[in-house]
Formats: structure tokens, C-alpha cells, sequence
């Protein structure tokens, strides 16, 4: 479980750097005008590797609680057997 914590925190790391170097890319260019369905449509898949990267995040913050929450079980359960 740790190791796919650390996979899941590596991956969505990498795809926030890759963000920050699209951001960085983009800063020259001028805003595109479009309708508003198009501009929202832009901006999501523009942004899609953030969005995955707050997911992964998530999912390995809900992974740290259930470890951490096993080995509290297990601590507990392994005091009553010596």
C-alpha cells in the first residue's frame, strides 16, 4: 500500500510540473477569443493534467488514512497476544 501511495503522489507530481511548464509556454501567447462553450471546453482540456493531478492526490490522501488506520487496528490487535 505505501508503494502505490508513493506512485500515486509521483505520478500527479509529474503531471503538475508538466502543467507549470505548459503555464510557463503559454505566458507569451495572446488570450484565444472564442464563444464561451469553446473558451470552457479550452480551459478543461488545457487544464486536464491538473485536474487529474488533484485526483490522484485525493484518492492517495483516502489511501494514507486507511493504512494509517490498519496499523492502528493491527497495533490494538497485538496487545492483548504476547
Amino acid at each position: 500500500m505505501k508503494k502505490k501511495i508513493k506512485t500515486l503522489n509521483t505520478v500527479a507530481t509529474c503531471l503538475v510540473a508538466a502543467q507549470v511548464i505548459g503555464y510557463m509556454g503559454k505566458a507569451k501567447e495572446q488570450p484565444i477569443d472564442a464563444t464561451a462553450i469553446n473558451s470552457t471546453a479550452y480551459y478543461i482540456g488545457f487544464n486536464f493534467p491538473l485536474i487529474t493531478a488533484i485526483i490522484l492526490y485525493i484518492v492517495a490522501f483516502f489511501l494514507r488514512l486507511k493504512l494509517k488506520r490498519n496499523e492502528k487496528e493491527d497495533m490494538v490487535d497485538s496487545i492483548g497476544k504476547e
